[in-house]
């Protein structure tokens, strides 16, 4: 299993990213995960 949580926290890591946001989305009856960042 992917967790999101986890996801976000080592995006935010990065210098450039102030926060980030990771969403579960559906797409053509497949779950997708989208990242947003500040």
């Amino acid at each position: 299993r992917i967790d999101p949580g986890e996801i976000e926290y080592q995006l935010s890591r990065h210098s450039q990213i102030e926060r980030a946001i990771v969403l579960p989305t559906n797409v053509d009856n497949q779950t997708q995960l989208s990242a947003y960042c500040k």
